[in-house]
């Protein structure tokens, strides 16, 4: 995909969310290029903004970064569920799996915004 003269200003967000999380995971931009089967070049592009990536790459992203793929284009200024997501996941040490079962605990504990605590079969 060729690269832009200026970034994208969308695409410089998301950007800007992966290397965050590639940040968090204490991956440099080559690991993360080699996990994801992207090249450095690009996976740069993309990162500054400079290069809008097609929905394989984001899966391609997802996987290697090990996060669900509406995660990556969630902006936290934008939404602030994806503050409290980061939260819990950095409390998690980016272990996906434990960051789960805390925001399970969490949510068991003190409801959902309706007020209704979920059942055990809605899990």
């Amino acid at each position: 995909m060729p690269s832009r003269r200026d970034p994208d200003p969308f695409a410089a967000q998301v950007g800007e969310r992966i290397r965050q999380l590639r940040k968090e995971r204490q991956l440099s931009l080559p690991a993360l290029a080699q996990a994801s089967g992207i090249s450095r070049g690009h996976l740069s592009d993309i990162e500054r903004g400079m290069a809008v990536m097609t929905l394989r790459t984001l899966l391609h992203l997802a996987d290697a970064l090990e996060v669900p793929p509406y995660l990556i284009c969630m902006v936290p200024k934008d939404d602030p569920q994806v503050v409290v997501i980061d939260y819990v996941i950095a409390r998690a040490g980016g272990d996906m799996k434990k960051a789960a079962e805390e925001l399970r605990a969490l949510i068991l504990e003190h409801g959902v915004p309706n007020g209704d605590a979920p059942d055990d079969n809605d899990a």
